[in-house]
């Protein structure tokens, strides 16, 4: 009974059911990140395994929340080409904000835009990682962790973006046809 309960919950809201977890794992993540580098602003070591978790916390957050964003985005358009007589349209819902309208209807502005601010920061964290390694030969691994979090979520928005942008033009093309 739990399980169709479960699944209706992700069926019908899929952001309540994918956005709650995945919010939770995502600020979870960060704050533990936070604690790990104030460790390390005291005592200049990083606590690998407490580091691991943040990030794996924050991979795990961001997954999630695509993931919600996505079945979100796919059950708004089931939903509105199930309507009979009806064509997706790009008018704001009265239900919706200002935020979930752009992100319905422009989906590469509201998801890729930040994933490419993430990928760029990443890549000059990387850099800094470089950089250290070639002055001191000592390798970051705060810094190395944080390019592989922040490359990894960028690039899970990406392709979220990606995807919504495919589910949505695919539900134009076959309204209009």
């Amino acid at each position: 009974m739990l399980s169709g309960v479960m699944w209706l919950v992700a069926r019908r809201r899929p952001l309540i059911f994918f956005g709650l977890p995945g919010s939770f794992l995502l600020t979870a993540g960060l704050a533990w990140g936070v604690w790990v580098v104030s460790i390390y602003v005291r005592s200049h070591t990083v606590i690998m395994g407490y580091a691991l978790i943040s990030v794996s916390l924050c991979i795990g957050g961001t997954l999630v929340l695509c993931t919600g964003a996505i079945l979100y985005s796919i059950q708004e358009l089931v939903t509105t080409m199930g309507q009979s007589g009806e064509k997706v349209t790009c008018k704001p819902q009265a239900s919706g904000g200002v935020s979930q309208w752009i992100g319905r209807n422009w989906p590469l502005l509201f998801l890729a835009l930040p994933a490419v601010f993430l990928l760029l920061i990443g890549v000059a964290v990387g850099m800094r990682v470089v950089s250290i390694y070639s002055q001191t030969h000592v390798f970051s691994m705060g810094y190395a962790l944080l390019t592989t979090l922040l490359s990894i979520t960028g690039s899970l928005w990406l392709i979220a973006g990606i995807i919504l942008y495919s589910v949505r033009e695919l539900g134009l093309r076959k309204a209009g046809a």
